[in-house]
């Protein structure tokens, strides 16, 4: 069992702290991850949205929101901080305006996540950071598969003549 060591939101009021997603443990280092299962790491880049920009303040959005998330669920009597150690890792620092870069920071992450046997979940960002993910744990692990949910499917085969690496309405293509 994983002693999280969470603040008790009886104890410690939500929005006192330093934002981690559902006010887990931050460890940057990846010297400090660990015995760790599972990593939050935000990537919080935009550059490559069609209409909307915004999302590179997903991660942080998400965070604040998170605080109000509990961990278990009281009918399955089920904790997953229980069985898991969860840990945040902060975010990639994504460069505005240089996708390719970005992209190879997200990839060099979920590599050495991977390499670690710790599971990333990606808090994003634009669509497009799908693909730095999806290389970084190809490299490790070979083929992977994917599921994407969203309100449509970014399968385009181009966007004003711009092909994948570019914008987040094609990455899936």
């Amino acid at each position: 069992m994983a002693d999280q060591g969470l603040p008790s939101a009886t104890q410690n009021p939500r929005f006192s702290g330093i934002r981690t997603f559902m006010r887990l443990p931050y460890v940057a280092d990846p010297k400090d991850w660990g015995d760790a299962d599972v990593a939050v790491v935000g990537i919080p880049f935009d550059t490559a949205t069609s209409y909307r920009p915004g999302a590179r303040f997903g991660p942080a959005g998400i965070r604040d929101i998170s605080t109000l998330l509990r961990p278990s669920n009281q009918y399955h009597r089920l904790n997953a901080v229980d069985q898991l150690r969860v840990i945040d890792i902060g975010d990639i620092a994504a460069i505005p305006a240089d996708i390719h870069r970005t992209y190879d920071m997200v990839k060099a992450m979920y590599q050495d996540l991977a390499a670690s046997d710790v599971v990333p979940i990606g808090l994003g960002g634009d669509h497009s950071v799908s693909l730095g993910e999806i290389r970084g744990l190809v490299s490790h692990y070979g083929a992977v598969a994917l599921i994407h949910f969203d309100a449509h499917c970014d399968t385009w085969d181009n966007y004003w003549g711009i092909r994948y690496t570019h914008t987040h309405g094609t990455i899936f293509r």
